[in-house]
């Protein structure tokens, strides 16, 4: 029997309404004031910059004199160190020292020989210094030539990185330039840096992208934070100079520091570390360098001074 249009009309009528309901809620979803994951992460851009110095930067000191050398980037306003080596000291009392300096240990560099034969002594070793992440900083060239040695690395950072984790301490890869040259095998060709993005437990494993090595292979630092918002823990910055590709200190080279570094906050990151690796004056660059880091942040600038007293 034929059903007239107002039957039919009745009968689907309670589906009308619900499909119409549905349809009213994802429009106010859409249009709702909640905020996004990207407008949060614009929160940081208004947060201080906590600035650290690597001690790479200043090696033969350290090697001197490490209760001095340590004492005069704590008075230059610094909040972090990063270690790049322990110069023989006794990690539980150069942890102690630091913090009774008024600054933490951010980060410290590993051996990567050390994480692949003795990764439960690194690990004691960072604990007893107090450092929130141990830092693979460089792999043997002999050791990273083909993929299969990379998936090697690959998987000894992740088992690491969670031993690491369930001790209370963060895990972080920090890049040169090597890692950005595309390695080839049978079946694929593939930037090393992105095979560590892929394969790396984020779970356990975070990044501190080197600016300077990043733009001397030719690719640009904000492009990776823009792809990769909550990988990165900390960033190394360095300047290059305007004419050749020798590292200078920040602010007088060619590297557009602040808008990296706005680009940096927007993918959550909130450590910057400055580094030199051959510095003329290591103390001269460090402080020049804070100078200008703390001008393009003044709130960092305002912290460094409330906490030496200052007005």
């Amino acid at each position: 029997m034929l059903r007239s249009e107002p039957a039919i009309a009745n009968k689907y009528k309670p589906r009308f309404r619900f499909c119409a309901l549905l349809l009213l809620s994802s429009l106010l979803i859409q249009c709702s004031p909640i905020p996004t994951v990207e407008r949060s992460r614009d929160l940081f851009v208004d947060e201080p910059l906590v600035i650290g110095a690597q001690l790479y930067t200043v090696r033969d000191a350290m090697t001197n004199n490490i209760d001095g050398t340590l004492t005069k980037i704590s008075n230059m306003g610094y909040q972090t160190v990063e270690f790049a080596g322990l110069f023989g000291e006794d990690p539980k009392r150069v942890g102690q020292l630091v913090r009774s300096l008024d600054m933490q240990v951010i980060g410290s560099h590993i051996d990567a020989h050390d994480l692949r034969l003795r990764p439960e002594k690194v690990i004691a070793e960072t604990k007893a210094l107090g450092a929130r992440y141990m830092v693979l900083a460089w792999i043997p060239a002999e050791e990273r030539q083909n993929l299969e040695q990379w998936e090697d690395w690959i998987k000894i950072i992740n088992h690491v990185a969670e031993k690491a984790h369930a001790q209370g301490i963060g895990f972080a890869y920090h890049n040169h330039e090597f890692e950005f040259t595309p390695i080839s095998d049978s079946s694929r060709s593939i930037e090393p840096f992105e095979l560590l993005f892929a394969k790396l437990n984020p779970r356990y494993v975070d990044f501190e992208l080197d600016i300077y090595w990043t733009r001397f292979a030719g690719k640009q630092p904000e492009a990776y934070f823009e792809r990769f918002p909550g990988r990165f823990s900390m960033v190394h910055i360095k300047d290059m100079s305007r004419t050749n590709k020798d590292i200078v200190d920040v602010g007088n080279g060619r590297i557009k520091i602040p808008e990296i570094v706005a680009q940096a906050q927007k993918a959550g990151v909130r450590h910057f570390v400055i580094e030199h690796d051959n510095p003329k004056n290591p103390f001269e660059t460090l402080q020049r360098s804070l100078t200008y880091l703390q001008s393009i942040n003044p709130r960092s600038s305002q912290r460094g001074r409330q906490r030496h007293g200052e007005t």
